[in-house]
């Protein structure tokens, strides 16, 4: 799975009360884009989790891709045109990461 997300107590109650409306019959790996779906539909806009630098607070791949990932030598891979981050090696993610 991706390294997930954070929801406060109110988003979660709001985010649970759209599931029988928000996309009820999709069934895919894209559970994230579902929940960022149903969040704005309901007026909430979710936010990019990376720090300043643009270094991932939510690991969404191994160690071994974050750490070795450059998207100017993968471009076609799907996390190059995901993420923005343009770091490479070890300062592609933060110091505490989330997960």
């Amino acid at each position: 799975g991706g390294g997930g997300y954070t929801l406060n107590k109110a988003a979660l109650k709001m985010l649970v009360g759209t599931f029988p409306n928000c996309a009820p019959h999709d069934v895919n790996s894209g559970e994230d884009l579902l929940v960022t779906q149903c969040l704005k539909k309901e007026g909430i806009e979710p936010y990019w989790t990376t720090d300043e630098t643009g270094a991932e607070r939510y690991d969404h791949v191994s160690p071994e891709v974050e750490f070795n990932f450059d998207s100017k030598k993968n471009p076609l891979f799907w996390y190059s045109y995901y993420t923005g981050n343009e770091n490479i090696g070890p300062q592609r993610v933060v110091k505490r990461a989330v997960s």
